[in-house]
């Protein structure tokens, strides 16, 4: 999340829509000073990531900063459900298996799925840590059934916003940047030497430049989405059938997004 006093506006950062091609180019205007950026708090039920806790947490655990983030413009990047649990899936391989996505077997694929949903239908307003980019994308933008954000941008849409957001703050933004994109690389043998590149030229250039030779390297190196065989195996128990039925008003939410933009007036 990035609060901007000066610029009467907070960005709440939904886990897996791209909420990172923001925070990578204005996360220095958060008037908070990176408070919810990638740190773990202690609250009821276990530790949480503040990054990515939904409103209603924000409200019952960080009061204060719900009043003030209420008076704000605020806006959200939305993304379909199905990309987006993959996505998360993707992200949950590298970081419990030290895989990709792809490279896990099919027993690996579907027993991972069937704990993330178990996990989720036990959990479903608060998951804990291991599953925190499975919250549903709607608790970051309603409270009690009531959409309480102004502004509802599908991932489609972001350059838009790039183009709003440099407009509000004055500050330069690359609206072809893009982070964290879910891709497969074509040559198995590369993956460690591209990570490792990949990291050294983020760390050394600015940003908007880190964007375009990242932007070069994916469309010689990788392909994007999700291999057949991966969504093959998680068919097999049912995802379709779960990620249309848990994730159903963020797929009203998404619709809502597509029907309506409210950053130019439209």
């Amino acid at each position: 999340m990035i609060i901007s006093d000066e610029h009467n506006f907070c960005f709440i950062h939904i886990p897996k829509c791209g909420g990172s091609t923001i925070r990578d180019q204005i996360g220095d205007l958060d008037s908070l000073g990176g408070f919810f950026h990638g740190r773990t708090e202690e609250i009821p039920g276990g530790p949480h990531q503040k990054a990515h806790l939904p409103l209603h947490a924000i409200r019952d655990y960080f009061p204060e900063i719900f009043e003030r983030i209420s008076g704000l413009e605020k806006i959200v990047i939305v993304r379909d459900p199905e990309a987006r649990f993959l996505s998360a899936m993707s992200q949950r391989a590298r970081e419990t298996h030290g895989k990709f996505l792809d490279e896990l077997t099919e027993a690996e694929l579907r027993a991972d799925f069937r704990e993330i949903a178990d996990h989720l239908k036990a959990h479903p307003a608060l998951p804990s840590f291991d599953f925190r980019h499975f919250v549903r994308q709607s608790d970051f933008a309603n409270l009690d059934g009531k959409l309480v954000v102004e502004h509802v941008v599908p991932l489609e849409r972001i350059s838009e916003l790039v183009v709003f957001l440099s407009e509000r703050t004055g500050r330069y933004m690359d609206s072809a940047y893009h982070s964290n994109q879910t891709v497969v690389i074509r040559n198995k043998t590369l993956q460690s030497s591209l990570l490792w590149v990949k990291e050294l030229v983020k760390s050394v250039l600015p940003i908007t430049v880190y964007g375009k030779i990242k932007e070069f390297g994916l469309s010689l190196f990788t392909d994007r989405g999700v291999a057949p065989h991966v969504l093959k195996a998680l068919e097999k128990e049912g995802f379709r059938d779960f990620v249309t039925t848990f994730y159903a008003d963020d797929y009203a939410l998404l619709e809502l997004g597509r029907s309506r933009n409210t950053l130019t007036g439209g």
